[in-house]
């Protein structure tokens, strides 16, 4: 079935809804997402119809739903204001391989700190990758 989503909000609903059926492995309807959240259902698909585009959706629903699914209050948040038409700037994010690379160079840091970290790095590159590849099996599925 062919869904269109009308705005950042319910894109941004929609994406985290299908995350979270890949995480459970069943499938959460907005109906079940709805009744999770502690919200009526009307109010959730009122709030996700093409008929809303640039209004306000209120915040305690956006809590709510941050609340069961899984994306940050924050970054629904930011979805609801881009669709109420709301010009939004994106966060900052932190330059972590400045930070790695200073740590590494760092004649004060010594020597085990710095293989722990690089064991610690090669780790997490070895697990995403490990995911990459098993989403990319699951998607040829």
């Amino acid at each position: 079935m062919l869904v269109l989503m009308p705005d950042a909000f319910a894109q941004a609903v929609e994406d985290a809804r299908q995350r979270l059926i890949r995480d459970e492995g069943r499938n959460v309807s907005i109906r079940e997402l709805a009744r999770r959240a502690g919200v009526p259902h009307s109010t959730l698909a009122y709030n996700l119809s093409g008929e809303n585009r640039a209004r306000r959706v209120d915040i305690d629903l956006v809590r709510a739903l941050a609340a069961v699914l899984p994306i940050s209050e924050e970054d629904l948040m930011r979805a609801a204001q881009v669709a109420a038409g709301y010009t939004v700037t994106e966060p900052e994010i932190p330059d972590l391989g400045g930070a790695v690379v200073r740590f590494l160079d760092s004649d004060e840091v010594s020597e085990a700190d710095k293989r722990r970290l690089r064991a610690r790095l090669a780790d997490i590159l070895a697990d995403e990758m490990r995911k990459a590849a098993e989403s990319r099996n699951n998607h040829d599925l």
